[in-house]
């Protein structure tokens, strides 16, 4: 009889972009699929700015540092890590008042960065996804 190796797939995709958000409409921002039976985890940094900031100050700018983790089975998908947005943000306080959510739907995690004043918000995004999943039988 032979012996078959079932080992389970890896990968890891970087995620990098960046947009232009005007008032208090948020952006989304789609990720890859998550797989559909294994774990996956999310990391990286989600930068935003005021536009039309004129001089450098504490509230022009704010930087949140994203870690999400979780698992699927079966095409159902887990958020596992326990944390809930805005996440870690540098400055901790005072900063560019903006916030970001995630949400799952259809085994995608979903961004949304959200401006909180009317003028215009740029963000940019680094975003680093690990997934293993279970091996075909």
């Amino acid at each position: 009889m032979p012996f078959i190796l079932n080992i389970p797939s890896s990968e890891k995709l970087r995620v990098r972009g960046r947009c232009r958000v005007v008032g208090a409409i948020p952006f989304q921002v789609p990720l890859p699929q998550l797989p559909s039976h294994g774990a996956w985890s999310v990391r990286g940094r989600v930068l935003a700015f005021d536009a039309g900031a004129t001089a450098p100050a504490t509230s022009a700018s704010i930087a949140f540092l994203i870690s999400i983790a979780g698992n699927s089975a079966d095409g159902t998908v887990l958020e596992t890590d326990g944390l809930s947005p805005p996440y870690t943000a540098f400055p901790g306080t005072g900063g560019l008042p903006v916030t970001i959510g995630s949400s799952i739907a259809n085994q995608v995690l979903v961004l949304a960065l959200k401006g909180g004043r009317a003028g215009a918000v740029v963000w940019g995004w680094d975003l680093e996804l690990n997934f293993v999943s279970k091996p075909f039988q």
